[in-house]
């Protein structure tokens, strides 16, 4: 079991099918880091990691608890560098879509649980633009599929 890919996986899945964050992003969500090659905004970038030693066997099951990270990224106008704009929408969407959920059979693993720990707003320059992110990091428990 991969439990970083199944919990990064669930989330862009999860993400990608829903109208009102794509109506936002459209196709524009990346797992890891968005590429230099992606310059259209807004964006979303699904992000997970975790310690591989963190793992808890209970019976023969194996859990694994991975944190994820969802950024929705706007370029921010030099006249509002301040405003959240379009994408607040789509960052208290993926609050909604990824926190409480429990039981998820996934490939590759069952996503026990995801509880949203912590709300996520930056403002960057990247590549000579001023972006800005808002978004949520998420704890998630990862279990392997039965035998």
């Amino acid at each position: 079991m991969n439990a970083y890919r199944c919990a990064a996986g669930w989330a862009v899945t999860t993400l990608l099918a829903d109208p009102e964050v794509t109506a936002v992003v459209g196709d524009r969500v990346y797992e890891g880091l968005a590429p230099k090659s992606a310059a259209a905004y807004p964006l979303l970038t699904v992000q997970s990691y975790g310690d591989p030693v963190d793992t808890n066997y209970q019976g023969s099951r194996a859990l694994t608890t991975v944190e994820v990270i969802v950024r929705v990224w706007d370029s921010v106008p030099d006249s509002k560098p301040s405003s959240a704009g379009r994408i607040a929408p789509a960052a208290d969407r993926i609050d909604a879509l990824l926190s409480p959920v429990y039981n998820v059979v996934r490939p590759g693993g069952v996503i026990c649980s995801s509880e949203r720990i912590a709300e996520v707003a930056s403002t960057e320059f990247r590549d000579g633009n001023v972006v800005r992110a808002l978004g949520g990091r998420f704890t998630v428990v990862v279990g392997a599929l039965p035998e």
